[in-house]
């Protein structure tokens, strides 16, 4: 379930990554919650994770415009399409 303010979002994954996701919430012992947490245990917040993503992205070598929620969302959407062979972002959403 995504979290967004004053709602929940229920998002359907692809099998290897729903697999990949459990087995990484089993290593870290997480059984409820969010799965990403701080070294704390915090959830993390939006700063953190576009800190992480550009940090991810010099490393990786990709240019810092792309590396940002908004085109990691778009990516997703687009991706998921593909994979699940719906039409388009809007059809994804439910929108």
């Amino acid at each position: 379930v995504l979290l967004l303010p004053g709602e929940a979002m229920p998002q359907r994954l692809p099998d290897c990554l729903r697999r990949e996701l459990l087995d990484y919430a089993r290593r870290r012992g997480i059984s409820s919650g969010p799965i990403f947490v701080t070294r704390t245990g915090r959830p993390c917040g939006r700063a953190g994770v576009s800190v992480s993503i550009r940090r991810l992205c010099r490393d990786a070598q990709v240019p810092p415009e792309k590396g940002n929620p908004r085109c990691l969302r778009k990516l997703y959407y687009t991706t998921r399409a593909e994979i699940v062979g719906w039409g388009g972002c809007q059809e994804v959403r439910g929108a």
